[in-house]
């Protein structure tokens, strides 16, 4: 439940179509097998506003993976790269072009897929010709042309439609809403207050977590640093001890993080900051980040802007949905003192 709560949200402060909820101002405990209750639910007037998501056709995109193995992987994903996008007249030809090395060869493999490596290659523009049978019939003629053991994880694909995602806000003015029951129509009158806001995702809330207007008592009261357990470190994975949750919203990405006790939590909350997050996380390191605090649900929330760019379908990412995330900041080693240690 509380993964589920924690999924493809901002600030705590979420909009619903009717009111804003309050994900700081709930309780949930287990009450016995499959058996869960949430209490204490606190919500806002309703914004005047409602959400809307539309999608438009950006273009097309494909993408190829080709297997490099054994020694010099970099150098041999330079020499891809560089004889593919020259086949293809240069990378400038394309609106956006993408590649993405993954090491995973075993210094001392102990079967021949152990060696492989990936270089994942990726274009997107508006010219399904260039993006389809032009691209991949150039990744086949490099595979004559260019490093040994050139393979492919599959055949030739050809171009896909890249959906530009689009959200926005629309005045509840302009929305008629209609319920209806056995062929007849009956009109809801919409009613907010107080007037309706300026567009935007982040009224109600400011980064960390506290409530900008009065949602009421947090049911849980906020654990501070001093109360952090001490003592020798140990290493640990760092799924080992917390949860997470990720996922897309739009091109950005949300991943909450949780503890399984206060304890737990009392550790988490100083130590996952922002900056600690992009340490653990390199490859998050450029994207701006907002951090949320429930110490109700004794959890984190990391809203990362851009980082699935356009949205899933006009993303280039091998995980377009940010799906992946919370696993990979789950299998990073961290040092904790050893009164955690489970």
């Amino acid at each position: 439940m509380t993964a589920q709560l924690l999924y493809e949200i901002r600030e705590p402060a979420y909009l619903t179509p009717d009111v804003k909820v309050r994900f700081d101002t709930l309780a949930i405990r287990e009450r016995g097998p499959d058996q869960v209750l949430i209490s204490g639910v606190k919500g806002e007037a309703p914004t005047g506003f409602t959400k809307v998501c539309i999608n438009t056709l950006y273009g097309f995109k494909n993408s190829m993976t080709v297997v490099l193995t054994g020694l010099d992987i970099e150098k041999k994903a330079g020499i891809v790269e560089d004889i593919i996008f020259g086949l293809l007249g240069g990378k400038h030809q394309f609106e956006k072009t993408d590649a993405q090395l993954t090491r995973s060869g075993h210094p001392d493999p102990a079967t021949n897929d152990e060696a492989f490596s990936y270089l994942r290659i990726s274009v997107m523009d508006k010219d399904k010709i260039k993006v389809g049978k032009l691209f991949s019939s150039a990744v086949v003629e490099a595979a004559l042309s260019t490093i040994p053991g050139f393979t492919l994880t599959g055949p030739p694909s050809g171009e896909t439609p890249a959906i530009l995602h689009w959200p926005a806000l629309v005045s509840l003015k302009h929305i008629r809403q209609e319920v209806v029951i056995q062929d007849q129509v009956h009109l809801v009158e919409t009613k907010f207050f107080p007037p309706p806001e300026e567009p935007g995702e982040n009224t109600g809330s400011r980064a960390g977590g506290e409530p900008a207007g009065p949602p009421g008592d947090v049911p849980q009261a906020r654990l501070q640093e001093d109360t952090a357990p001490a003592g020798p470190l140990t290493k640990i994975a760092f799924g080992r001890l917390f949860a997470t949750r990720s996922g897309d919203k739009g091109g950005n990405a949300n991943l909450g993080v949780w503890a399984k006790d206060e304890k737990g939590f009392a550790f988490l909350n100083p130590f996952l900051t922002v900056k600690k997050l992009k340490e653990l996380l390199p490859d998050m390191a450029g994207f701006d980040m907002e951090r949320y605090e429930l110490p109700n649900l004794l959890a984190l929330n990391f809203y990362i802007k851009g980082v699935l760019e356009d949205g899933v379908a006009a993303s280039l990412r091998s995980d377009p949905q940010a799906k992946t995330l919370g696993e990979y900041l789950r299998a990073k080693p961290i040092d904790i003192p050893e009164s955690l240690k489970p």
